[in-house]
């Protein structure tokens, strides 16, 4: 993994240059994916991924963003570029680093559009369990559908409790 960092500024140099931004939503729009439709170029995906942190896995397989809930619960939005045994693979790192990087992280969700099956199945390859169905949920297309709710779960040997 290329970056397990929030996006910031120190004596002036980003931590995540915005070429690789530009980069990574140049693939978003090679690829086709929804996500390249709700931004207006460049430096508006550049702008709106700041606010996020980001695992890059390299502007060719793909990246991670997320959002920190709380300390315990992150909501996680997967965009890979590669496929089949190799995203899994990659899912799955992304997901055990997350829970051994941050000792306060329980809980990691994300929603997923019912009608975008690769994804629900990638989900559970990478061992996220389905919670359930969250109706008008996934926005696709100009309209609303409803979204699958998938966790994962710190593993219960490295839980903590207080």
């Amino acid at each position: 993994m290329n970056t397990i960092n929030p996006y910031f500024m120190s004596d002036g140099i980003p931590s995540l240059p915005d070429s690789l931004l530009f980069r990574l939503f140049d693939r978003l729009t090679e690829h086709q994916r929804p996500l390249a439709e709700e931004f207006h170029g460049h430096e508006e995906f550049a702008e709106h991924m700041k606010r996020f942190s980001i695992v890059v896995l390299g502007a060719e397989e793909g990246f991670v963003y997320f959002t920190a809930k709380n300390p315990s619960s992150f909501e996680l939005h997967f965009q890979f570029f590669c496929h089949g045994n190799r995203a899994k693979e990659l899912g799955s790192l992304v997901v055990a680093r997350l829970f051994e990087v941050i000792d306060s992280l329980q809980t990691l969700y994300g929603f997923v559009p019912r009608s975008n099956e690769a994804a629900c199945k990638f989900c559970e390859a990478i061992g996220c369990t389905l919670a359930g169905v969250v109706p008008g949920q996934a926005w696709l297309a100009g309209a609303s559908e409803d979204a699958n709710l998938y966790y994962a779960r710190r593993p219960y040997e490295r839980r903590r409790f207080k």
